[in-house]
């Protein structure tokens, strides 16, 4: 899988901390049971098979988050996806980068190059990005089109909304 990191600095995990951290999941395990994840009834929906590095669509969709109301500040938010965009990736906006913004993470932060989108944005809600790549049948045409001859294989969400899960159809 593919990871948009530029490897510049190393964390390192002593042996000790290690330990700390299985004693404490041990800890809440007996306090907390239901977290075991072979108690999980969903874990027969994951995908099994590897993930592979494919083109994938970044967007991060707001409008089912209500700590975050209607007003416009979701767009300095919505800039957060491009940041998990790699080389080949498509990202999605609401509105216009800002100047040098594409530029300062192809080549400051090593992430390669991405195709910017932007929908028409809804006149209600400028937060639902996802139902606006719907809504607008030429974005909607062009993912379909980079999904049949592009590779366009995968969506990446920062939260999977209703309106994201309506894109899977695309695929």
């Amino acid at each position: 899988m593919k990871l948009p990191i530029k490897n510049e600095y190393s964390a390192k995990v002593t042996g000790l901390e290690i330990e700390k951290a299985e004693r404490l999941a041990l800890e809440i395990l007996t306090k907390k049971p239901a977290l075991d994840w072979r108690n999980d009834d969903l874990r027969e929906f994951i995908v099994r098979e590897e993930i592979e590095s494919a083109p994938t669509l970044h967007l991060d969709d707001f409008s089912e988050i209500p700590v975050i109301g209607k007003s416009d500040n979701s767009k300095i938010l919505q800039q957060r996806a491009r940041l998990r965009a790699c080389d080949g990736d498509r990202v999605v906006q609401s509105y216009q980068i800002e100047r040098g913004y594409s530029d300062y993470c192809e080549y400051q932060l090593g992430l390669g190059r991405v195709k910017w989108l932007y929908p028409a944005v809804s006149e209600i809600d400028t937060r639902q990005v996802a139902m606006d790549c719907w809504q607008d049948r030429r974005l909607r045409h062009d993912l379909e089109q980079a999904i049949r001859h592009s590779g366009l294989r995968y969506i990446h969400p920062h939260v999977s909304t209703k309106h994201v899960w309506e894109l899977v159809p695309l695929t």
